[in-house]
């Protein structure tokens, strides 16, 4: 890999990280960039997801500070989201490649319009924690984003902030926080499989985990500073960015 080439490669972990941690879609940079660095597309695809998963930490270390009062509902939904990003992983060693791409575009579309869709929070326990007859919307919906997530992932972040706008919907950056966890846990799943399974370049691994923690870093802080309406307007773009790109 040339010196520029490597430049470039960081560069795209950088924006997607930004990306990833504001509402996600960075798969979308990192992955043609590699295509177009001469990777393989099954070696690009597995490097881009192992390199990604720093990013996703770093996003996910930004919004820290909204996490801990929701750990009883993280565990459990972070189990769900695992359990998916297997599953499509191994959807992705047996189906045929170009299946993702009849699909992917409709479910980024319904994750878009989720997001403009009149909600209510969940019904909620004494302690403020969605109660257990309620964690079954969120469950399974955010369980099938997992295998979404496994199998491809480009713009799992725009589907998973529809389903918690849901949960969530009185203050973005709680689902925001809890998008950027659950996609380090769908990101590490499927990282891991790959590294098992699939071809990987672990120098455009490590290029792409460079740009990806800074990036993940710069993009919390501007995601911590979006109000629900300009998140909205920013999941708008980047859907029709994502399903433009992928149709």
């Amino acid at each position: 890999m040339s010196p520029l080439t490597a430049v470039l490669a960081m560069l795209a972990g950088f924006a997607a990280g930004v990306m990833n941690a504001v509402v996600g879609a960075g798969t979308l940079i990192t992955f043609p960039t590699l295509l177009a660095a001469g990777v393989p597309p099954v070696t690009a695809n597995a490097s881009n997801c192992i390199g990604l998963i720093a990013g996703s930490a770093s996003g996910a270390i930004g919004f820290r500070r909204w996490l801990p009062r929701h750990r009883r509902l993280l565990v459990t939904l972070s189990v769900a989201v695992a359990i998916g990003a297997v599953l499509g992983g191994a959807l992705l060693v047996l189906a045929p490649s170009d299946v993702f791409a009849t699909v992917a575009p409709y479910l980024i579309a319904i994750g878009c319009i989720l997001m403009y869709v009149p909600s209510r929070s969940l019904t909620r326990d004494d302690d403020g924690q969605p109660s257990n007859r309620s964690l079954w919307r969120l469950h399974i919906p955010l369980g099938a984003t997992g295998i979404y997530g496994g199998y491809f992932g480009a713009a799992q972040g725009v589907i998973m902030l529809g389903v918690l706008k849901f949960a969530y919907s009185d203050d973005p950056r709680e689902a925001n926080a809890i998008k950027n966890l659950l996609g380090m846990v769908a990101n590490t799943t499927a990282g891991v499989f790959y590294a098992l399974l699939a071809p990987v370049d672990w120098v455009v691994v490590l290029l792409i985990t460079a740009g990806s923690v800074l990036g993940g870093v710069v993009g919390a802080k501007v995601g911590r500073r979006l109000s629900a309406r300009a998140l909205r307007l920013v999941v708008l773009v980047v859907a029709v960015s994502a399903i433009v790109t992928l149709v």
